[in-house]
């Protein structure tokens, strides 16, 4: 499999759909608009995504539809305005810390 270094990259906008994607530490930000529909996001590292410094703005129109967000960490990031429909949270960390198991 061929990766790419991403590091710094900004998504915001950007059609991943039915991507193979994932995210190292700190590499998932900018993330506004991005349709991450139906894409492989296993494993991702979402952890603080969706803050600023003075506020939560959460991830406004990035779609999760029918993702799979399976062993994926969300902690502390905020998901104020995803969409997750049919999406697979499977082992997956959610921003307060618990895990879910929806979809495994």
């Amino acid at each position: 499999m061929r990766q790419a270094n991403l590091e710094g990259a900004t998504f915001e906008g950007a059609n991943l759909a039915r991507a193979d994607f994932h995210c190292g530490a700190g590499s998932c930000t900018d993330l506004d608009n991005t349709n991450f529909k139906n894409a492989n996001l296993a494993g991702a590292d979402f952890r603080a995504v969706g803050f600023t410094v003075v506020e939560e703005i959460g991830l406004p129109n990035v779609d999760f539809t029918g993702a799979d967000l399976s062993g994926a960490n969300f902690e502390g990031a905020s998901l104020k305005g995803a969409l997750l429909d049919g999406a697979k949270l499977c082992k997956t960390t959610l921003p307060d810390g618990k895990i879910s198991n929806r979809n495994c």
